[in-house]
């Protein structure tokens, strides 16, 4: 039989026969097919003239009962809001009868007796159907962070003649049988636009290739049990791979190059069945329906003095981490309201965050308030329009968005309550109820953490109202490119702390690597960051990553997953634990080692009369620059290794303390390795420079440092300089042919005593004992002895330092030498 006939046995068996036009009606075929579906069903024996059954044809139904059904109920519902804080989407109630116990209901009179309901969300409001009707439940705890076709997944060996059912469905009237002969899926008559299957002239279900729309996807299928087994191999394909984490079932039904398991369109009315996804739906459905009384939508009526038939156009936003929020329209103007989420009772004091507004109220800064309320922290603002967030891989964005941060910050706004992080952290894994940490290592990243709390209590902050939860998605921004207005938005964790602790926060939820961490810093520091303050804001990661892992455990067990997110938070407490340690354990340059003995041949023809560092560049010698950078930085024994018109550079000695000069005999002969060698006795705990380089900014030869190590600029573009990659801030690979993306590396380094030490050992086995005279001195530890060392990388600007490679770039810099030419 092809589905038409098999339609028109089973309404022959349902309901008496009238007439071959009544039957057209009520399969919805052409009188024709109707008439063409009876003789073949004669030709085989199922019916008599008379349109009666016969034997055999009820012989062949007892071969197609219905085994099972699986009724999908597992998820948020999050179109829904605000009901879905209070209900959970399957028991939503038309005409008093809940969704889900009519679709029983429904299942039942059609025989069918094994019954399961997948759940997750709110699953103990399920619990009484089992004793009511006898179903089983099945718990499906990736809810969250999953879609749907992981909830059929927990009921994958019950499938085999079975009907896969959606809760959130209103049935007018029966959509089940008690007998099936085909596998088929529900659809609708109405075009959508987010379908990717259409129903042909032969009733059957193709893919909507090149269609602009797709028939209406309803959700409620029946599986043959040939149909099954290709549905369950098809899944289980797919649950190992994450990128299926958040596909609906039906992706698996339905192949991305065609029908993958082969189903028949089932057609019905959008008046006969009804998918309530909003608010709005279910009032339209059933305007006396009591989960229509909301406390947020009364909540709304009250502030804005209106009924509630005028609150409309409810659209759910995007779920936030720690509340549900919803867009409405009222008379004219759109607010979003903010229902707090799951135990949040427990992390928020809404009293607090009130105070938070009340404090901010007038001053530009946040999202305008219409009201909220203290007792339960609903929360009323109007709507921005055509605003958008913060992009964190977006430079530009970050720029705005820390200088709007840091102006709130200088304006040194005070309320009556602190933010304690050591003590959230301790509270928040008290909520845990004594179970213990999902991570094995849990104590001892906790006890490095609390480590850090001395370190802190040290340092030097900004002690003002912060907001805590300074994130990408908090920072709306409007207007054009140059002309943005940006208001801070959610304050619930807001108060007295220093105010250095929302970059570290900004940068966790961006999930920042460190390259990122400090780009930020400097964003948010335009005139340069303060080491010291680098560092802490380092030790407020690590807190900070631990805070939040804490906070994601507690929601976890409210059944709220945050997938990366909360593994991100965890890694963060580790490894910027590890970066703090480091730093703290900083070595210093003692003494500084200029490399100054080359001909500089490119420069010609000035360096004919000149050694290089000592040409004049607008004009101050090359080398004073560096000279002045050093000793502004405390470092004041320096030793110039000369070789070319070494005579030249006797007045250093004079015009500088602490300026000692070293000859090296065989800067003619020899690459700049040998006049690394011939200081060879001064490399511990020092600063190793060309001197033929201008600084701008002394900073950036600061004399503490950690690891051994080059200053660098990342680079996006294609660069010939040396390129150096980094793992985890360690150097992990150079290319002397530079590339695309990476840290140009610059003649400024930094090496430890023990470093200094090894440098020293190496540069006598390559020079004096393998006579490798003709490479660099970077060569002997980022290429020869590689492995031997542990290197760093110290970030800079472009413009802190330049390099002048030849006489082109001489010019450019300074005018004065184009007679030269």
């Amino acid at each position: 039989m092809n589905k038409q006939e098999a339609d028109i046995l089973n309404i022959l068996i349902q309901f008496p026969y009238l007439n071959q036009r009544a039957l057209a009606e009520q399969s919805g075929f052409s009188l024709g097919m109707v008439n063409r579906s009876l003789r073949y069903l004669q030709e085989l024996g199922y019916v008599t003239a008379q349109m009666e059954l016969t034997q055999k044809a009820r012989k062949e139904m007892e071969k197609h009962h219905p085994k099972n059904a699986v009724i999908l109920a597992a998820g948020y519902g999050m179109r829904m809001v605000p009901i879905n804080t209070e209900t959970p989407k399957g028991l939503l109630e038309i005409h008093g009868e809940p969704l889900i116990e009519r679709l029983i209901r429904q299942l039942q009179a059609a025989g069918l007796k094994e019954i399961y309901i997948v759940v997750g969300f709110m699953k103990e409001q399920y619990e009484y159907l089992i004793d009511l009707y006898g179903v089983k439940l099945l718990v499906n705890m990736e809810y969250a962070e999953k879609n749907n076709l992981h909830s059929l997944a927990k009921a994958l060996q019950e499938l085999g003649d079975t009907y896969i059912v959606p809760c959130d469905l209103w049935c007018r009237d029966n959509p089940f049988s008690r007998q099936e002969w085909y596998s088929w899926y529900l659809v609708g008559g109405d075009k959508d636009p987010d379908s990717t299957v259409r129903v042909n002239r032969k009733l059957e279900l193709v893919a909507a290739e090149g269609e602009k729309k797709g028939n209406h996807m309803i959700g409620i299928s029946y599986l043959t049990k040939e149909a099954a087994a290709g549905l369950k191999q098809k899944i289980r394909k797919m649950l190992p791979e994450r990128r299926f984490d958040h596909s609906f079932w039906e992706d698996a039904l339905f192949a991305e190059d065609g029908i993958g398991v082969p189903v028949l369109a089932k057609m019905v009315s959008g008046d006969d069945v009804v998918e309530i996804n909003t608010y709005e739906q279910l009032r339209e459905l059933d305007e006396n329906s009591n989960q229509l009384k909301s406390d947020a939508i009364g909540e709304i009526g009250r502030v804005l003095g209106v009924p509630q038939n005028e609150i409309t156009e409810i659209t759910v936003l995007k779920k936030g981490m720690t509340n549900r929020s919803f867009l409405f329209q009222c008379r004219g103007e759109r607010y979003i309201m903010r229902i707090p989420g799951e135990g949040t009772e427990h992390l928020i004091n809404r009293r607090q965050e009130a105070d938070v507004y009340h404090t901010l109220d007038g001053k530009g800064i946040c999202d305008e308030i219409v009201s909220i309320n203290p007792e339960n922290g609903y929360k009323i603002t109007k709507y921005i329009e055509g605003a958008r967030v913060c992009d964190p891989g977006n430079p530009s964005d970050v720029r705005s968005c820390m200088k709007k941060l840091r102006a709130f910050h200088e304006m040194g706004l005070k309320v009556d309550h602190t933010f304690s992080l050591f003590g959230q952290i301790a509270y928040y894994e008290s909520l845990w109820d004594g179970k213990p940490s999902v991570y094995r290592d849990y104590a001892v990243t906790k006890a490095h953490v609390l480590e850090l709390q001395e370190y802190l209590e040290s340092q030097p902050k900004v002690w003002t109202l912060t907001h805590i939860d300074a994130v990408p998605d908090n920072f709306l921004i409007t207007g054009e490119k140059g002309k943005e207005e940006i208001r801070l938005i959610d304050w619930e964790y807001a108060g007295m702390q220093d105010a250095h602790v929302d970059l570290a926060m900004f940068c966790i939820y961006a999930m920042y690597d460190r390259p990122q961490v400090d780009a930020l810093l400097d964003a948010y520091f335009a005139e340069g960051c303060p080491e010291n303050v680098r560092t802490k804001v380092y030790a407020y990661v690590a807190v900070c990553g631990l805070l939040w892992s804490n906070w994601c455990e507690y929601k976890r067990q409210l059944g709220v997953e945050f997938g990366e997110y909360a593994l991100r938070q965890y890694r963060y407490a580790k490894d910027y634990y590890k970066i703090v340690k480091e730093r703290s354990r900083a070595n210093r340059v003692e003494r500084a080692i200029i490399m100054a003995a080359g001909t500089g041949t490119r420069m010609r023809p000035v360096t004919l009369e000149t050694p290089k560092p000592l040409i004049r560049v607008n004009g101050v010698r090359m080398i004073d620059t560096v000279i002045r950078a050093l000793q502004k930085n405390g470092i004041s024994e320096i030793y110039v290794v000369t070789g070319y018109k070494k005579e030249q550079f006797t007045c250093l000695t004079k015009e500088y303390d602490g300026v000692t000069l070293i000859e090296n005999p065989y800067y003619d002969t020899c690459n700049n390795i040998a006049s690394l060698y011939v200081a060879r006795e001064h490399l511990e705990n020092a600063m190793i420079l060309d001197g033929d380089q201008i600084v701008y900014h002394p900073e950036i030869l600061q004399p503490e440092f950690t690891l051994s190590g080059y200053n660098a600029i990342w680079t996006d573009e294609e660069t010939d300089e040396w390129l150096m990659q980094e793992t985890d801030g360690v150097v992990s690979s150079c290319s002397r042919t530079g590339g695309r993306g990476g840290w140009q590396l610059f003649s400024v380094s930094r090496w430890s005593r023990e470093d200094g030490r090894r440098l020293k050992k190496h540069l006598e086995l390559e020079f004096e004992e393998k006579k490798n005279r003709q490479i660099y001195w970077d060569d002997v530890a980022m290429f020869c002895h590689f492995e031997e060392y542990r290197l760093g990388i110290y970030p800079m600007k472009a413009g802190d330092l330049i390099e002048i490679d030849d006489f082109s770039e001489l010019c450019r810099l300074d005018p004065s030498y184009r007679e030269w030419e």
